[in-house]
């Protein structure tokens, strides 16, 4: 009857570092593997809530495109009515145009020349630049029309008219402009 106690007590022992040895396992399999995969497939619901809500985002801006490529071009066709800036004084050209338009109109070239005072802005650089010619009221007209309708941008900022021949109708004319250029 001893063994059979002794065997029960050692069965129950036995039972009990089972259970013990058990109930570990399970803290260890949820410790190591489950309460990881937890907090992995929290920060993934988070990262997928995060994603929602800038695709969303994402999307209400997309569907201003349409607009803003509308805007974009209507902007663009804008621009393209304006004079280019170049990015050099480039004044041998502007002589050259200078002397053929005044072939062209008729007028004299007395001098031409540029002015100091040249201004520097962060977008582009403005020199005055003064140029003397006479002809007829006519040619003069022409002259300044063909000058104002350049390529490159340019504004007439002076224009002094004074008695030049009274018999031959010439006029002489002193005007003042301003060359644009970036220095680029």
């Amino acid at each position: 009857m001893n063994d059979l106690k002794n065997q029960i007590q050692l069965y129950n022992r036995l039972q009990g570092a089972i259970a013990a040895a058990a109930v570990l396992l399970l803290a260890l399999a949820y410790f190591a593997v489950l309460a990881p995969l937890n907090r992995r497939a929290a920060d993934l619901d988070a990262q997928a809530v995060k994603t929602a809500l800038d695709l969303s985002a994402s999307r209400g801006q997309a569907s201003r495109l349409p607009a803003v490529q509308a805007d974009l071009n209507r902007m663009r066709s804008h621009l393209a009515d304006y004079k280019p800036l170049p990015d050099h004084p480039d004044l041998g050209l502007f002589v050259t145009e200078i002397s053929n338009y005044s072939h062209l109109s008729g007028v004299h070239l007395i001098e031409d020349h540029s002015l100091n005072g040249a201004q520097r802005t962060n977008q582009f650089v403005e020199a005055p630049y003064k140029i003397t010619f006479e002809g007829d009221f006519l040619s003069v007209f022409d002259f300044i029309k063909r000058t104002e309708d350049m390529p490159r941008l340019l504004r007439i900022t002076n224009v002094d008219m004074h008695d030049g021949d009274l018999n031959t109708g010439t006029v002489r004319v002193d005007l003042v402009m301003n060359l644009y250029f970036s220095e680029g």
